[in-house]
């Protein structure tokens, strides 16, 4: 073997050791209760190849990097790597005019809400450069387009497709419902920009699925139930949707007093709460959502 080549051996060595061990730091700290799962695949052959024998080292290290990457750009939602459900699965495809990397969020391995492609490279960015390059560019690569390009250009499709299918929470108990309002178990420190937002919580009801209209009054209140210890305080709708018909909430308080939630979904997110006044007299950290949403 010529030293070049020798040379070139060994630094794709270090970087396949480099690589595992990111991905496995990244993982543990990114793992969360809640989460939305970010899973990343090299799965077009001519790419998948160049990473041979260290591709999965390399899927785990990007997989962690976007998971990273979105949970800054889209703040409401946790984003860990990993292989559960639901996931945000993205992937590279190759089309007759260019490299995509499409993403595509699923509620189970079969079952897609909705994808989003971006062209990655085209047949000209290639033959200009030379090709795709070795690993360690190409993973940089995607990165950048997922960032500059993903994110820039379809992050409201997915803030939309989000807050209509993945709960910002799934509650572990109860929610005290009247009609004078509700504490949601949405941890004060981390959602009090959404203190004036407007949610659904869905319940499975004997007779179909149940959603009540919670909007933000401003302020937090003790939730009853450990953890978060304060929580999001709502006014609540007097009426609930059930199979598109809107029914007195009076009637059946009861029923949604003894159920635990499905989960509690964010609607529209008011961004005025971003520059209100805590009651402290702190204004609050705005988390990063597209405004008005």
């Amino acid at each position: 073997m010529n030293p070049g080549a020798r040379r070139r051996r060994a630094g794709r060595a270090s970087w396949i050791a480099a690589v595992a061990v990111a991905s496995l730091c990244a993982a543990g700290r990114l793992h969360a209760a809640e989460s939305i799962v970010v899973h990343f695949e090299f799965d077009e052959p001519a790419i998948a190849q160049l990473f041979d024998p260290a591709r999965a080292a390399a899927e785990r290290q990007v997989s962690a990097d976007l998971a990273r990457d979105l949970s800054t750009a889209v703040g409401f939602w946790a984003f860990v790597p990993g292989d559960q459900y639901p996931q945000l699965r993205v992937r590279i495809r190759k089309t007759a005019a260019d490299w995509q990397i499409v993403t595509a969020l699923y509620a189970n391995p079969s079952t897609a809400a909705r994808s989003w492609p971006v062209t990655w490279r085209t047949e000209a960015d290639l033959l200009r450069t030379g090709g795709f390059g070795p690993p360690p560019e190409i993973v940089a690569s995607v990165e950048r387009a997922f960032q500059g390009v993903f994110l820039q250009q379809q992050k409201d499709a997915l803030v939309d497709t989000l807050k209509m299918v993945v709960p910002l929470v799934r509650p572990q108990h109860t929610v005290a419902i009247d009609p004078s309002g509700a504490v949601l178990p949405l941890d004060w420190s981390r959602y009090e920009t959404l203190k004036v937002s407007e949610f659904l919580v869905r319940y499975q009801l004997t007779d179909g699925i149940a959603a009540l209209t919670c909007r933000g009054v401003g302020t937090p209140s003790p939730y009853p139930a450990p953890p978060p210890a304060e929580g999001l305080r709502v006014s609540v709708d007097p009426r609930y949707d059930l199979a598109g018909q809107k029914l007195a909430l009076q009637g059946r308080l009861a029923d949604f007093r003894g159920l635990t939630p499905i989960g509690i979904y964010l609607v529209h997110y008011d961004d005025l709460g971003a520059f209100l006044q805590s009651p402290a007299g702190t204004p609050a950290a705005a988390l990063a959502v597209p405004p008005g949403r």
